[in-house]
């Protein structure tokens, strides 16, 4: 079964605990601390596989996790690694938030993404040691990993894609000029999912060139709004340069059924309906050449779209159709490279700067009346990042904390807010027992 769109929530690995341990030996009286770091949790990517052709593994699991690190043990054994996990999608998958927000597109073949970090390892007691602290009894612990929900939609890539009413006669013509099996039948929506072939145009052009064609399941009216196959397979052509528009000359109202399908792609958006089309007449053979000729002059006279006569019964008219895409692809890519020459990249008009909220020194105090907890809240990156690492079981280990927050100037904000001793404030869901730190 073909799946395009999936939700899934992806966890990579929890960070290993390091140890608070020490050394043991005969005849060594206080050996001091040997406590390992934990290994780092797995990460979580995404690859654009070009043998994968639908989200339906995906589907089969609604949670993907990685594993976790393992903890530090003694004598400064660090923890294994957890294992990373690979998540195979097709080409042209979007990755989105659940707010529909674009976090990165797979466009490429072999397109890699970390979608979620792992954890980083706590440091074992062996790291907390200094002239003040000779024999540290805590350690941290692991860094929990990233966890986040995601939506995935794949739209596929290719240069031309085929549209029309039902039974037009799609299938039949990607099955004609490409190496694509769709299945082809004399009923409507036989095909139940996109097709992609590869047109090779050396017969055609005399050139070594390729054009990746994308066949639509048929679209009919309300196709924007869901009704038929057509809305959940529109998102496929956003990629394409070109349209093939192929209608069936046997139809009584041609018009109708070209105003039908344009009047869906500008419903639907996505500049979908100013894309390049061309239009083809397709079963010509089941009349004489002469009426067919007839009906597209009266076509072109109403449109103002000159169409092309084709059938893919007996081929005719089909190598003069792909001339025309050819030379429609040929005119985009060159606009393309144009537009590139006269506006280049260059690398050094652009400069990467950190944003202030992702610096380790950073933090924002929250006030009490603007949380949801009814609690004075801390946010910064690194000050998060050690409170889920800190164990508030160990006063040395929560001594630590208070002395970061001593040292980055938090605790003088908090003063200035009105926190006095005593009071509770939140940090990564950890409350923390405020105390000045002398």
């Amino acid at each position: 079964m073909f799946c395009d769109l999936s939700k899934i929530r992806v966890i990579a690995g929890k960070g290993g605990n390091g140890a608070a341990t020490f050394h043991r030996e005969k005849f060594v009286i206080h050996g001091g601390p040997d406590g390992g770091d934990g290994g780092r949790g797995g990460d979580i990517y995404i690859i654009a596989d070009p043998n994968v052709n639908t989200l339906t593994d995906i589907n089969s699991s609604p949670i993907y996790r990685a594993e976790c690190g393992v903890n530090g043990t003694k004598q400064k054994c660090r923890g294994a690694d957890g294992k990373d996990i690979t998540l195979k999608v097709p080409v042209g998958t979007i990755i989105k938030t659940m707010k529909n927000e674009t976090i990165v597109d797979l466009k490429n073949i072999h397109d890699k993404f970390m979608i979620a970090r792992g954890g980083i390892g706590g440091k074992g007691n062996v790291h907390f040691k200094s002239s003040v602290r000779q024999s540290p009894s805590f350690a941290e612990k692991g860094e929990p990993g990233e966890e986040k929900e995601i939506v995935l939609e794949v739209r596929l890539v290719a240069d031309v894609g085929i549209i029309g009413l039902p039974s037009a006669g799609k299938s039949s013509f990607i099955s004609i000029i490409s190496n694509a099996k769709p299945k082809i039948a004399d009923y409507p929506f036989t095909t139940l999912s996109p097709n992609l072939g590869v047109c090779n145009l050396k017969s055609i052009i005399g050139e070594q060139k390729s054009i990746v064609f994308e066949d639509i399941p048929g679209l009919i009216e309300g196709a924007s709004q869901g009704k038929g196959l057509g809305h959940a397979f529109l998102r496929h052509i956003m990629r394409t340069r070109i349209l093939v528009h192929v209608i069936d000359i046997s139809l009584p109202d041609l018009v109708d059924a070209y105003k039908t399908i344009n009047k869906e792609l500008e419903i639907y958006g996505s500049s979908l309906d100013k894309k390049k089309q061309i239009v083809a007449l397709n079963k010509v053979d089941l009349m004489p050449l002469e009426d067919a000729e007839k009906i597209a002059k009266e076509f072109h006279k109403k449109t103002k779209v000159k169409p092309i006569l084709i059938s893919c019964a007996t081929g005719h008219g089909i190598p003069d159709l792909i001339k025309n895409v050819y030379k429609l692809y040929k005119k985009f890519i060159q606009e393309k490279a144009d537009e590139q020459e006269k506006n280049p990249i260059l690398d050094e008009e652009y400069r990467l700067f950190r944003p202030a909220e992702e610096s380790d020194h950073y933090f924002r105090v929250i006030p009490k009346e603007e949380t949801e907890s009814g609690t004075v809240e801390i946010k910064g990156p690194r000050i998060e990042q050690l409170s889920k690492m800190t164990d508030f079981a160990n006063t040395e280990a929560v001594s630590r904390l208070r002395h970061f927050v001593k040292k980055n100037g938090i605790e003088k904000t908090l003063s200035k807010m009105g926190v006095k001793e005593g009071d509770k404030v939140l940090i990564a869901g950890n409350y923390l027992i405020f105390r000045k730190v002398l």
